[in-house]
């Protein structure tokens, strides 16, 4: 053997090592994976959250084909994109950017040598409008399908539409194990022989006790109680030893930080995962725990199978998530709600990815018998006011012509063709107008995109946009809250106050912060206590 080729041994025995250890589990299935990629032009694959699906499969695909197009795999959310990438891209030794990268809006890290592209379901979207045929790629992935946003949905239907003209394009749809849909899938893409794959994964001993809370009782207290009360009884040793707790809200996690870290324990790290992070700022997630220390993970239901918290042994579940529902005005509107049967058996097998684990629930067994089964997808929530116009603009005027995988119920679409006919876009014949056509081109929440056109013609374009750009995020986005600083916000923020409401004063902050010498911002930041990622 030469040395050249020892070289290339060692460095294939590391970047398996590599897997086995991150993401073992798929690693068992890597040969039935590929020929069930090989056998069909469709491939559907199940597996349970964890096994390394997101970070593996790609990779597989990659070194099997080496392809000339790009593989891309969509997230349904930008966080995820981006660190994914960054994962994918650390295992198989390449500088993200080159050989794997990704695009999540303005955000991207890409070249001509680019093969493995992470984005999220809405970007391909977008790219599909300019390029209905995805001529740019080798394969499609479409990963956790199960959440099924609006974006997915139309990516289903538009792969259906179109496969035929490209024989040469390879689609892979990856779910969890228990989506029911799975058999829905195979039958949707029939034309195309499709191929089936559950993945074997085996799942430690996870127990489950039930702890139910009242209605009248602070749920975050007694999350946080029951991680101490395991804490103290369970010795911190090397291997899986990490607590994850589901909230339902960002607030109600940064409470529960402030819990925690109030004790004063030396050895237990508090940390949060939620939607709304960004991908750097989760890395303290993921990454290995510390001989003797040991993590309590506060999260959403991001946590429940897109971004699966690793050396998880103990689960602690509040049995709550926040949901969007279709909002009357400009924003959404959300209510909370009780997860489904479903979501609770996904929380409880992350105690189990690792080794044997224990599952507490805050609610009672006859609750979860009468939880829904199924959880509502984001495909019937979620507002469709762009995604409308977007269509329009491309001749789609008719919804019921569309195949859709799951077809969205007529309420949400009929509630925003009135709105978008209430601010000019649409005409009584429910055709496009000028002002729509404008709107989807700019491709912006049209409320948005509307705002920013009246502050044109008003000589306003820079002062709407950064109104505009501003309003799509939440307060705790933009402002450093915590227990310590929420006492101080007003007083430190007062000389910025408007009488024309909050997005003036937010435009006067961002004007103070903008024309600020540079090297005094962050400090600036910390002073008026404003989010200086954000801002």
């Amino acid at each position: 053997m030469s040395v050249e080729d020892l070289k290339k041994f060692m460095k294939t025995l590391s970047k398996e090592m590599q897997r086995y250890i991150k993401g073992h589990a798929v690693l068992a299935n890597k040969e039935n994976i590929l020929k069930t990629v090989a056998a069909s032009q469709v491939s559907i694959i199940f597996g349970n959250a964890g096994m390394g699906k997101t970070t593996q499969i790609a990779q597989y695909i990659y070194e099997e084909y080496k392809p000339d197009r790009m593989i891309v795999c969509t997230q349904p959310r930008k966080a995820e994109a981006v660190y994914v990438a960054r994962r994918v891209a650390n295992d198989m030794g390449s500088s993200l950017g080159q050989l794997v990268g990704y695009r999540v809006r303005a955000d991207w890290k890409l070249n001509s040598d680019t093969r493995i592209l992470f984005i999220t379901d809405h970007e391909l979207v977008n790219e599909w409008f300019a390029d209905e045929l995805f001529s740019r790629y080798f394969c499609i992935i479409l990963d956790e399908v199960q959440e099924r946003t609006i974006y997915t949905d139309l990516l289903l239907w538009s792969l259906k539409q179109n496969l035929s003209r490209r024989p040469d394009l390879k689609v892979i749809i990856i779910s969890t194990d228990t989506d029911k849909l799975q058999y829905d899938y195979v039958g949707y893409f029939k034309n195309f022989n499709p191929t089936q794959l559950k993945l074997i994964d085996n799942i430690f001993p996870v127990g489950v006790i039930y702890k139910a809370v009242a209605v009248s009782e602070n749920h975050v207290k007694h999350a946080c109680l029951k991680a101490l009360e395991f804490h103290r009884e369970e010795e911190v040793v090397d291997g899986a030893k990490d607590i994850l707790v589901f909230l339902a809200t960002h607030s109600e996690i940064e409470e529960a930080i402030d819990e925690i870290k109030s004790k004063n324990i030396n050895n237990l790290l508090p940390l949060g995962l939620h939607e709304h992070m960004r991908a750097e700022d989760i890395q303290d997630v993921f990454a290995p725990t510390m001989n003797g220390f040991r993590k309590v993970v506060f999260a959403t239901n991001v946590a429940q199978a897109s971004l699966t918290v690793p050396e998880i042994i103990c689960v602690i579940d509040s049995g709550k998530e926040r949901m969007r529902n279709l909002g009357t005005g400009n924003k959404n509107s959300y209510r909370f709600q009780k997860i489904s049967s479903y979501s609770a058996e996904e929380r409880r097998k992350l105690a189990g990815r690792n080794d044997a684990g224990i599952c507490y629930r805050l609610y009672s067994a006859k609750d979860l018998d009468s939880n829904p089964s199924d959880d509502m997808v984001e495909v019937l929530t979620d507002r469709l006011n762009g995604f409308i116009l977007k269509l329009m603009s491309h001749g789609i005027n008719k919804f019921e012509c569309l195949e859709f995988f799951k077809k969205p119920p007529t309420e949400p679409i009929e509630e925003s063709f009135k709105s978008l006919t209430a601010i000019g876009a649409i005409d009584n014949n429910n055709q496009l107008t000028k002002l729509g056509k404008l709107l989807a081109e700019i491709n912006l929440n049209p409320k948005h995109a509307e705002f920013i056109l009246e502050g044109i013609k008003e000589h306003l374009g820079y002062e709407s946009l950064v109104i505009s750009v501003l309003s799509s995020f939440e307060k705790f986005q933009l402002m450093k809250l915590d227990k310590n600083t929420k006492c101080n916000m007003g007083l430190h923020i007062s000389i910025f106050f408007d009488n024309f409401g909050d997005m003036i004063t937010w435009l006067n902050i961002y004007q103070d912060f903008l024309y600020g010498q540079k090297f005094c911002r962050d400090s600036w930041c910390d002073y008026y206590l404003v989010n200086s990622k954000t801002i």
